[in-house]
């Protein structure tokens, strides 16, 4: 159950079975499957005191820690923030995989640590192992983040003396290196010569860059693309409209955000979550699907009215 839940994109509910089957009395404990299928759902529900719990439970029960476990135990601690953490649990297992070593560079190129990961991919080659298109993904990502082009182009250029075939998220990465430095036109040339047909990655990549350097022109015809490759990512439009309405092109800001609405295209809403009482709630902004909803309203109003008065006696 929880997998299904985990798998279909339901966290909140594979969390809540989790809590169920731990106040059982009828079920059996926990095992080394059922930690690796919920983790994943503690990291997407930001369930992070389920996580701590099942950390100090492997600990207290002496669960063996493999790659499977140990790389889901890093994702946790990663999304946490806690790369002190992650790296205790990494040195702590000693049949390390490519999945471990993949899960502890990602966690420290998600924090901005990329001679850290550079490395560790040293230690990586040097313990015999290959990377995978995952690991060299990881890899590109981080140089891209830190402005690392050389390296990146380097990494990049060996892929094939690895046994790695290019996908698109490879190429989307190497657009992403060079338009986040300003290399706008190498970019689009490498677009050009690229032996796969660009899709919506690669130029989702490129309109970031322009969106980042003020680039216009190529935004536009960039966007022109994207609304062929990938049509009902209302993100790609509204990026155009607010480059727009930032040059003060006004009209042409509004036909873009029009053609939102002619094309009933929907933006997903966000959403925030808060566990009280071990029950996980959330909410988007003027969200009226709570049954307490009038309470809650109710408060905030009545808040206001207090800030409101504290500033004016200020």
């Amino acid at each position: 159950m929880i997998s299904g839940y985990v798998a279909n994109g339901y966290p909140n509910e594979g969390v809540e079975v989790f809590r169920a089957m731990l106040q059982d009395d009828g079920a059996c404990l926990p095992e080394h499957a059922t930690l690796v299928c919920v983790l994943p759902a503690c990291v997407e529900a930001s369930a992070v005191e389920v996580g701590f719990w099942i950390h100090c439970y492997v600990v207290k029960y002496s669960v063996k820690v493999d790659s499977a476990l140990g790389s889901a135990l890093i994702t946790m601690y990663a999304n946490c923030g806690r790369v002190r953490a992650s790296r205790v649990i990494f040195d702590w297992i000693s049949d390390k995989n490519v999945v471990l070593w993949s899960a502890m560079m990602r966690c420290y190129g998600m924090h901005g640590h990329a001679e850290e990961v550079l490395q560790m991919f040293l230690q990586f080659e040097e313990s015999g192992l290959v990377p995978d298109a995952v690991v060299l993904l990881c890899l590109l990502s981080t140089c891209s983040h830190a402005g690392m082009v050389a390296k990146g182009l380097e990494i990049f250029e060996k892929m094939e003396e690895y046994g790695v075939e290019k996908n698109e998220k490879h190429y989307a990465c190497i657009v992403d290196l060079l338009g986040r430095a300003g290399l706008l036109d190498r970019a689009v040339k490498f677009i050009e010569s690229m032996p796969i047909q660009a899709g919506k990655d690669v130029y989702g990549a490129l309109l970031g860059a322009c969106r980042i350097h003020n680039n216009i022109e190529l935004a536009e015809e960039t966007a022109e693309k994207l609304f062929v490759l990938d049509p009902e990512n209302a993100g790609r439009y509204i990026l155009l409209a607010s480059m727009y309405e930032d040059a003060g092109r006004w009209e042409d800001a509004a036909r873009v955000r029009r053609l939102i609405r002619e094309k009933n295209i929907k933006k997903p809403t966000g959403r925030s979550s808060i566990e009280v009482e071990c029950i996980y709630h959330t909410f988007g902004a003027d969200d009226e699907s709570h049954p307490y909803t009038d309470q809650i309203f109710d408060t905030l109003e009545r808040l206001d009215r207090i800030m409101e008065e504290a500033i004016v006696m200020v």
